[in-house]
């Protein structure tokens, strides 16, 4: 078992081949193979990492990858798209605008701080991520809207209500023009629900 453990490891290192830029997946998985040998014992105090005869290729392919990481990631940035020319109020368009941009983010993450600086595009990531997060906010104020019934509304619904009101006070003034006239509504009437059991809670004390 142990040897195939072993050999399992140096296929995978052999099957990185030559380094490109799309080569991550196949070098991580090597990586994380071998450092998985780490947690068995071999001989004496050594692990079955010892026993991995090209270890040194998958060090220097990592060398190699760090030459492409950077350039790919520029890249993936430049792809990304610019979030002025999207529809706030379309969900599909900022999820999907909201999975690329976590992509290029991870890929970035990946990078080390020496080569993080030299991602010259840097910005338009950061700036993209905060404004995603605020775009996200709509939809989180819609889903949670939907799941509240005003005819149902009790005291044991405040903390639901609480975060109805507070996501709704950080919408923009353009997100809050995405609601309908019913959303609207329905809004009023949750708080207007709760505000009335918990005006019969503090009679009735």
């Amino acid at each position: 078992i142990k040897t195939l453990r072993v050999q399992h490891v140096i296929d995978l290192i052999d099957a990185i081949g030559e380094v490109n830029a799309n080569s991550y997946d196949k070098i991580n998985a090597a990586q994380e193979a071998y450092d998985r040998l780490g947690n068995y014992e071999d001989e004496g105090s050594a692990t079955l990492q010892n026993r991995v005869t090209n270890h040194s290729k998958l060090v220097e392919a990592w060398n190699k990858y760090a030459n492409f990481a950077v350039t790919n990631v520029i890249n993936s940035i430049n792809s990304l798209i610019d979030l002025s020319t999207i529809d706030i109020g379309d969900r599909t368009a900022v999820e999907s605008a909201q999975a690329a941009y976590s992509k290029a983010d991870t890929e970035f993450n990946q990078l080390t701080e020496e080569q993080q600086k030299l991602v010259t595009n840097s910005a338009k990531l950061t700036n993209g991520m905060t404004t995603l997060l605020q775009l996200g906010k709509l939809f989180d104020f819609k889903d949670l809207l939907a799941s509240l019934d005003p005819s149902e509304i009790t005291i044991a619904n405040a903390n639901e209500v609480g975060t109805l009101q507070t996501t709704h006070s950080q919408l923009t003034a353009e997100q809050l023009a995405k609601l309908s006239a019913d959303e609207n509504s329905k809004y009023e009437a949750i708080l207007a629900a709760y505000r009335e059991q918990a005006n019969a809670m503090s009679y009735s004390t």
